[in-house]
């Protein structure tokens, strides 16, 4: 039986901005798995605030690692609380779903390619 994979954008340079940079290598990863937790629990970037020190034990790092990334994240804007909810900032610009798009065109291709 086949699953759905789900995926995350994560730009190559995601650890060059200043904000992030200065974090501890633990913060650091507690920022891509808060990442992935809005993706796999989370609708459009914004899913319900959890604990630090659930956060914690779910990522396999220390509260005051995901404190640190916390405050960090938003101190520069990246994430915000609303209603309960952590919201990262231009969620929808930073994870465009091209998939459909690249479907598109290689089928487009494919067919161009069998009538020739």
């Amino acid at each position: 039986m086949s699953t759905k994979q789900r995926w995350i954008r994560v730009n190559v340079g995601w650890d060059d901005t200043e904000w992030i940079s200065e974090l501890s290598a633990e913060a650091k990863l507690s920022w891509i798995m808060l990442l992935c937790h809005i993706k796999r629990d989370g609708v459009a970037g914004r899913c319900k605030v959890i604990a630090d020190r659930v956060a914690a034990r779910k990522w396999g790092v220390k509260p005051n690692a995901v404190r640190e990334m916390l405050e960090g994240a938003r101190l520069d804007g990246a994430v915000y609380e609303a209603d309960g909810e952590w919201v990262v900032t231009n969620w929808r610009h930073h994870q465009v779903d091209y998939s459909t798009e690249r479907v598109q065109k290689m089928r487009a291709q494919k067919e161009g390619n069998e009538t020739a």
